[in-house]
C-alpha cells in the first residue's frame, strides 16, 4: 500500500468528504476538517503558533488518513525550542483494518517535522502504540465542580445512560437529596484544603502589558510551557477571531496575579454534558503558588453567568491542586498525556522535572477541541 503524506489543498476537498463518508458508513463518530484552511490559526509568515493539515493518500489520490498540525514557541527548560501538538491522527483503520498501519505513517511524518511533540487525549489505540515507542507517559485528570445540582442531575447525558440511571437521579433531583449532596460535597473538598481568595475576574478584550509582566514573572517556575507573553496570546485568541473564548484578568487588590481563559457553552444533546450551560477553565497562567487565586476568581466569573457547571483539564499538579482547594472534584486518569523520546531528553531527568509540565487545553486542540473531540468538521 504506497501512501504518501501531502499538504491539504483545496484540490483534495472532495477527496476528505469521501473519506468523512467512509468513516461514518463504517461507524466511526470522528471526522477531518472538511475545509482545507484553517479559520483559527492559519499559517502566517513571521508566526510562532499555527495550524496546518496533512493527508495520507494512496496511489488514486484516495484520502485515507489525516492529522492536523499545530507548532508552537515553548520554553523547555527555560531555552526556547518549537514544540508541536496535533489533532488526531484520524485513520480509515478505525473502520477498516487494511488501512491499520496508515497511523504508523503518519506519526512517522509527523515526528519528521517535528521531533520535539506531545499529545493529550490519544484514543486507546495510541497510547499502546506511544507505550511501545517508550515514550514518557502519564494520565491527568478532569476537574468539575456542579453550581446547579438540578440541571446537573436531569440533563447530564454521560451519567443518564440507563433507564434505571435515570429513574435513581431523577428521584435525587426531585426530592431536593442531590441538590444537598452536590453542595456538601463541593464544601466539604473546599473545606480540607482551609484556603480562601479575595481575587477578582475582569474580562478583557484582549492581553495587554499586564500579561507581559504575568508571563515574565511565571515562566521560571516551569519546565515545559508554551510562550504566554500577551502577542502570542492575541494571535491565539485574537479579538475578531471565531473563538468566542472569554479573557479574565485576576486582580487581588492592585496586584495582577495571574490571568485565565474561559468558555461559556450552552450546549444541546452533547454526548457527555446532553443539554446543559457549561463553563470550561480553558488555559491559565500565574506561578503555581497563586493558582488556587486564579481558579477561585475565574470560577466565581462563571457562577455569576449563570452557567451549570465548570470543568477543565489540567497536567500541572499545583493546578489541580488549586483547582481541588476550590471544591472542584478531581477525577483522575481521565486525558492521557505523552511526549516523544525527543522531548523527554531536552527535559532529563523526567521523573524530576515531569511535574513542572505545563500543559492546558490552549496548547493542544485550543478551546473548539474541549466540544469537538468527536466530530471535528467544522471550524
Amino acid at each position: 500500500m504506497g501512501i504518501q503524506i501531502v499538504s491539504y489543498t483545496p484540490d483534495y476537498v472532495d477527496a476528505v468528504r469521501d473519506f468523512n463518508r467512509r468513516l461514518i458508513e463504517g461507524g466511526a463518530r470522528r471526522q477531518f476538517f472538511e475545509q482545507p484552511d484553517s479559520d483559527w490559526l492559519p499559517k502566517r509568515p513571521g508566526q510562532k503558533v499555527w495550524r496546518e493539515f496533512f493527508l495520507a493518500v494512496d496511489e488514486g489520490s484516495i484520502v485515507r488518513g489525516a492529522y492536523c498540525l499545530k507548532p508552537q514557541e515553548f520554553l523547555v527548560g527555560g531555552e526556547a525550542r518549537r514544540v508541536a501538538s496535533w489533532h488526531g491522527p484520524l485513520s480509515e483503520g478505525i473502520v477498516d483494518q487494511k488501512y491499520g498501519p496508515v497511523a504508523f505513517r503518519l506519526i512517522h511524518d509527523l515526528l519528521k517535522r517535528d521531533p520535539l511533540f506531545f499529545s493529550w487525549g490519544a484514543s486507546g489505540p495510541l497510547r499502546k502504540i506511544f507505550q511501545s515507542m517508550g515514550w514518557f507517559s502519564r494520565e491527568t485528570p478532569f476537574c468539575l465542580r456542579v453550581i446547579r445540582p438540578f440541571q446537573f442531575l436531569r440533563r447530564n447525558r454521560y451519567l443518564r445512560k440507563t433507564l434505571e440511571r435515570r429513574a435513581a437521579l431523577d428521584a435525587l433531583a426531585y426530592t431536593g437529596v442531590g441538590w444537598a449532596g452536590i453542595k456538601a460535597l463541593h464544601a466539604g473538598l473546599a473545606l480540607r484544603f482551609g484556603r480562601s481568595s479575595s481575587a477578582q475576574a475582569e474580562e478583557v478584550p484582549e492581553f495587554g502589558r499586564w500579561a507581559d509582566e504575568v508571563w515574565t514573572r511565571s515562566a521560571p517556575d516551569y519546565s515545559l510551557i508554551a510562550v504566554r507573553d500577551a502577542d502570542t496570546m492575541n494571535v491565539l485568541l485574537p479579538a475578531e477571531g471565531p473563538l468566542d473564548a472569554i479573557r479574565l484578568r485576576i486582580t487581588k487588590g492592585d496586584e495582577v496575579v495571574g490571568w485565565a481563559v474561559a468558555l461559556d457553552e450552552k450546549l444541546e444533546n452533547d454526548h457527555r454534558f446532553g443539554s446543559m450551560r457549561v463553563g470550561v477553565i480553558v488555559d491559565v497562567l500565574a506561578p503555581p503558588a497563586d493558582a488556587h487565586h486564579v481558579v477561585s476568581a475565574a470560577f466565581r466569573f462563571l457562577e455569576r453567568r449563570g452557567v451549570d457547571m465548570v470543568c477543565a483539564n489540567l497536567v500541572h499538579p499545583g493546578w489541580i491542586q488549586g483547582f481541588a482547594a476550590n471544591g472542584f472534584v478531581v477525577l483522575e486518569n481521565r486525558r492521557f498525556f505523552a511526549i516523544s523520546k525527543a522531548l523527554q531528553k531536552e527535559l532529563e531527568p523526567i521523573e524530576e522535572t515531569s511535574p513542572g509540565i505545563h500543559i492546558t487545553l490552549m496548547d493542544g486542540d485550543g478551546p473548539e477541541g474541549f466540544f469537538g473531540e468527536i466530530d471535528f468538521r467544522g471550524e
